[in-house]
C-alpha cells in the first residue's frame, strides 16, 4: 500500500482474542502492535479468563506505544469463540476483519498483506499459510498447508476452499448478513466457511505464510501428542467431546440455512457421528460398536474403531505405539 494516504485505505480492525492464553498472548499482542498497516484499529479482547490474560492485554494497551488505535473488551461472562467475535465486531470500525488468537503470532505484514488480498479478489474471507512453532516459539514447519481433504465438508462443496481461523479475515458484511447462532461455537472456521458456501460467496487464500501458528499440548485441534501422556490424552478427549458439540451445532445450522440448496449427501450421518463423539467416553461397549457400525465414511469408522474399547485402552495404545517407536528408532 505505499504512496496511498491513510485516509484512502480501507479501515481494518484486528481483533486478538485471548482465553487463558497467558504464557503466549504476550507475543501475540507484540504481533498485532507490529502490523505495519498504517488505517488500523486493535482491539485486544478477552473472553472471560481465569488466568492472567486480560491483565497484560490491559497492560499492553497502557503502555502502548505504536501509532495504531488500540482498544481492550472482556466479555461480561465466557461465551465461546463465535459470540466472543460476534460480540467484539459489533464494536469494530474497520471494513476488513482481521482475527487472531491468543497463542499465535501475526507477522508485521499481515494485515497489509491480507488488505491487498481483499481489494484485489473482492472475496468475502480470506485466509493465508502459515509457519508452525512449538509451545517455546522454536520453528517447526515454513510455510504450512494442512491436507484438508480428509474433511467432510470437501464433499459439501466440491472441494470449495475451507478457511482456517488462526489466518483468516471477513469483510465486514459477513457478520451483518450471517446471524448469529443461537448455540454455543467454540471455533468460527467452519461454520463461516459452510454458511459462505452456501450463499455463494467468495473464499480466497493468501499462498504466503503471515502467522507463526502455535502447536501445544493445551488446544484442542493442534495438540503435540509425540508429548502426550496417558492422562494428558484422556483430558483432550474429554476437551474433543465438547469440540464435537459445536460441529453438531454447526451441521444443525447448515441444515437450517439450505433453502434451495440440496442436503450434502453425508449431512445426516455426518451430524450422527458427531453427535455420537459429544459422548463417547460415557457410552457402553454397545453403544460404540453400534456407531462404529453405522458409520458411512472411512474416517470415522477409524475414530470410533481405536476407540471401541474406551479411553484407557485408547491411551495405552497410543503411548505404547510411541513407546515402540522410539525402541525402533534407537535400535537403528
Amino acid at each position: 500500500m505505499r504512496g496511498m494516504t491513510t485516509a484512502a485505505l480501507p479501515r481494518a480492525t484486528f481483533i486478538l482474542l485471548g482465553f487463558n492464553n497467558e504464557p503466549f498472548v504476550d507475543a501475540a499482542i507484540a504481533g498485532a502492535l507490529a502490523q505495519t498497516y498504517s488505517n488500523l484499529e486493535i482491539i485486544l479482547s478477552d473472553d472471560c479468563s481465569s488466568d492472567s490474560t486480560f491483565e497484560r492485554m490491559e497492560r499492553a494497551k497502557n503502555v502502548n506505544s505504536s501509532s495504531h488505535d488500540v482498544k481492550l473488551h472482556r466479555t461480561q461472562r465466557n461465551c465461546g469463540t463465535l459470540a466472543h467475535i460476534y460480540e467484539v465486531v459489533a464494536r469494530a470500525s474497520g471494513e476488513l476483519i482481521v482475527l487472531a488468537a491468543g497463542d499465535d503470532i501475526s507477522y508485521p505484514q499481515r494485515v497489509e498483506r491480507l488488505v491487498g488480498a481483499w481489494r484485489q479478489s473482492g472475496a468475502q474471507a480470506l485466509f493465508s499459510s502459515q509457519d508452525l512453532i512449538d509451545e517455546s516459539g522454536r520453528l517447526l514447519a515454513r510455510n504450512h498447508k494442512y491436507d484438508d481433504s480428509g474433511l467432510e465438508w470437501n464433499d459439501y462443496f466440491s472441494n470449495a476452499p475451507l478457511i482456517r481461523g488462526a489466518t483468516s479475515a471477513y469483510a465486514r458484511s459477513v457478520f451483518t448478513e450471517i446471524p448469529q447462532p443461537n448455540a454455543r461455537i467454540l471455533f468460527e472456521d467452519t461454520f463461516f466457511t459452510l454458511m459462505l458456501h452456501l450463499r455463494g460467496d467468495t473464499i480466497s487464500f493468501v499462498d504466503e505464510p503471515l502467522v507463526q501458528y502455535r502447536v501445544h499440548a493445551g488446544a484442542t485441534t493442534n495438540a503435540d501428542f509425540g508429548n502426550m501422556g496417558a492422562d494428558a490424552i484422556i483430558d483432550r478427549e474429554r476437551r474433543t467431546q465438547v469440540y464435537a458439540q459445536s460441529i453438531v451445532a454447526i451441521l444443525d445450522e447448515v441444515e437450517r440455512n439450505l433453502g434451495s440448496h440440496s442436503p450434502p449427501t453425508n449431512l445426516k450421518s455426518d451430524r450422527r457421528f458427531y453427535d455420537f463423539r459429544t459422548r463417547w467416553m460415557e457410552a457402553g461397549f454397545g453403544e460404540r460398536a453400534r456407531a462404529l457400525l453405522r458409520a458411512k465414511r472411512r474416517q470415522h469408522w477409524r475414530w470410533i474403531a481405536a476407540r471401541l474399547f474406551g479411553v484407557k485402552v485408547l491411551a495405552w495404545l497410543k503411548t505404547a505405539s510411541r513407546s515402540r517407536a522410539k525402541d525402533g528408532a534407537t535400535e537403528s
